[in-house]
């Protein structure tokens, strides 16, 4: 009998510790920035329906996705409350959000296809009255887009300054998730 007990105990306690992963896995869309992780929770695509033309005499679209944390809540081209924004302007031969990797280059007079043009995050930024506490502008970098069905999947990486100074910041991120697309006008 005490051969039972104790092979029915080594058995729950096996089952409860097998159960016990990892459960502070952290959120699934984020940035990190100093250290300091914080949670992405929605996103929206603005993206041109008329293109310009390259340097190299290709149409191109400039498309703005903003990721946004908790705090922010966007409605359309409104948004209400206080949180983080993350926001970039990809290049782009088509209408569409293009997938791939597009490379920081800091400019848009020079953007081709694939380049991503600007980037900034916006820390405590409040919608209503359109400050933040701070801003920082990415000095280089990448972001890479893809995509299935409905879910993008945007990755990001790069060295980003507090405006009007020298010190770089290395960021990180990870967005999964639905952006609602927008016209710009």
């Amino acid at each position: 009998m005490k051969r039972k007990f104790t092979n029915a105990l080594l058995l729950v306690v096996a089952v409860v510790l097998a159960s016990c992963g990892d459960d502070d896995e952290g959120p699934s869309s984020y940035y990190t920035l100093d250290g300091s992780k914080e949670t992405l929770v929605s996103g929206v695509f603005f993206y041109d329906n008329s293109p310009g033309e390259s340097n190299s005499g290709k149409d191109i679209y400039y498309h703005q996705v903003i990721l946004v944390s908790a705090g922010i809540d966007l409605t359309g081209t409104s948004a209400t409350g206080t949180g983080d924004l993350v926001t970039f302007m990809l290049a782009s031969e088509t209408a569409q959000l293009e997938t791939g990797t597009h490379s920081f280059v800091g400019d848009d007079m020079e953007a081709e296809p694939k380049d991503f043009v600007y980037g900034d995050i916006a820390v405590g930024f409040n919608a209503s009255s359109g400050n933040s506490t701070a801003e920082y502008d990415f000095t280089s970098g990448t972001v890479t887009v893809a995509k299935s069905g409905d879910i993008y999947t945007i990755d990001f990486e790069g060295k980003i300054v507090v405006e009007n100074q020298t010190q770089e910041h290395a960021v990180t991120g990870h967005y999964s998730g639905p952006l609602t697309s927008i016209l710009n006008d």
